[in-house]
């Protein structure tokens, strides 16, 4: 069937139809998927309205007392003490404005009207990746989004996403639309979705390195010429809605805040009893090691080495430019974006979660040739996209909850399932865009 000349929902409904028919184990799988979804569906709707935990939406509650402090012109950022820092906001001022309209409704319409909002933000990232991989001609890819429906379906990620009402399914949607709009060569579009980036998660604005490494000169610099207009309008907004010392003054404390995070961080060590679910680097190593300087110190340096493959794909890229459009090169446009934004996570010192991995994942599948590569792929993917499932059978079967956020025997809180998942994925990714295999 050709690609041009269907529907999206023609192709892939016929994608679809094809290996419902032809697998008996995916109808099962897809069964149980839709099942379990369902269940989860009106477990959240039930812990909004019975809540037995106070962890239900709380990273939204985090954003609307951000909001109410910026009304009142209080101090966003924590002083002091790094204690218990992931109660607490991090992003830009102007990402408070958002919230203020929902100060005035009750906290159950609230986390309603997010709930929705973040499933469809879900579906249509699975819809828009659809969309690139038929544009762009990606035929396996394609059909292996169709077969990775039922993962999509459990991908455990999403599901903490909606438990706790933060913005990783948003993130993983506008990182989505601006890879698109660089596939497209649409400036506009990408500075929109870059000046979104930087004013919530400004690692993510690595991507915006993909077209300097095509050669695209002149679209990157029109890319960031305009995400500084936008950002720069997006702050004048933000001093508009309350006073120019007040915003300055908190974009200082942003920045002074997030200087020292990394090193006020409070690490769980050995006498912590398990790791956690901040599965970075240094928090791996001060783990198993310590928390002392010298081993934080070994666990920059260990970043250090585990990023020069990276270093070396980019400086590669930068010297031999291909001078050729996203459209021309869909594959290595892909794969540069899917690198450059692990590479950003595996920098990071607080990784809670890999939420563009379920694309990676399906698009690794698709094109690696080594069925040894699939198997390994699959082997780590699985744990990290399922372990939802295992934290509420864990839970169902008698697990206690440890201070209201660990369940005591899910096991990534002992085995740092996400690091794993990311360097795996990286180390893929370094090996098909190493120099040798590169494009001439």
């Amino acid at each position: 069937m050709s690609i041009e000349k269907t529907s999206f929902r023609t192709y892939y409904g016929s994608i679809l139809k094809e290996l419902w028919n032809s697998s008996k184990w995916f109808r099962v799988i897809m069964i149980a998927s839709l099942v379990w979804a369902i269940i989860q569906l009106a477990l959240q709707v039930g812990l909004i309205f019975i809540p037995i935990s106070d962890q239900v939406g709380a990273d939204l509650q985090v954003y609307l007392h951000a909001a109410e402090h910026f009304l009142q012109r209080q101090n966003l950022y924590l002083q002091g003490s790094l204690a218990f820092v992931e109660a607490h906001y991090l992003y830009a001022p102007a990402f408070a404005i958002l919230f203020i309209p929902f100060l005035k409704l009750p906290l159950q319409i609230t986390l309603l009207i997010h709930s929705f909002l973040h499933i469809a933000a879900y579906c249509l990232l699975f819809f828009l990746w659809g969309k690139i991989f038929q544009e762009f001609h990606l035929e396996k890819a394609s059909k292996m989004l169709v077969r990775t429906i039922p993962m999509w379906l459990i991908f455990s990620a999403f599901w903490d996403d909606l438990l706790y009402v933060n913005i990783y399914t948003f993130m993983a949607l506008i990182a989505t639309l601006f890879i698109l709009a660089i596939l497209r060569e649409n400036h506009l579009s990408a500075s929109i979705w870059l000046t979104l980036m930087l004013v919530t998660k400004p690692q993510w604005a690595i991507l915006a390195l993909v077209p300097l490494l095509l050669g695209r000169y002149k679209f990157f610099l029109k890319l960031v010429g305009g995400a500084i207009i936008g950002y720069a309008v997006i702050c004048v907004i933000t001093i508009l809605a309350s006073t120019p010392g007040y915003v300055i003054n908190q974009y200082r404390e942003q920045f002074q805040f997030l200087a020292r995070l990394s090193r006020d961080y409070p690490w769980r060590g050995p006498d912590t009893g398990f790791l956690g679910y901040n599965h970075s680097i240094k928090q791996i190593i001060v783990f198993f090691t310590g928390i002392t300087s010298t081993n934080l110190w070994l666990a920059d340096i260990l970043k250090y080495i585990l990023c020069i493959p990276l270093g070396v794909v980019v400086i590669w890229y930068l010297i031999h430019p291909v001078h050729r459009t996203g459209e021309q090169l869909p594959q290595s446009t892909l794969e540069l974006s899917f690198l450059l934004y692990l590479g950003a996570f595996l920098w990071l010192d607080l990784v809670w979660e890999i939420t563009l991995g379920i694309v990676i994942f399906t698009y690794l599948l698709s094109v690696v040739n080594r069925q040894f590569e699939k198997i390994l792929i699959l082997s780590v993917f699985i744990p990290y996209g399922a372990v939802d499932i295992w934290r509420v059978l864990a839970y169902a079967f008698g697990s206690p909850l440890v201070n209201e956020s660990y369940v005591a025997w899910d096991f990534s809180a002992y085995v740092p399932i996400i690091i794993i998942v990311l360097l795996m994925f990286y180390a893929i990714l370094i090996k098909r865009l190493w120099p040798k295999r590169a494009i001439p």
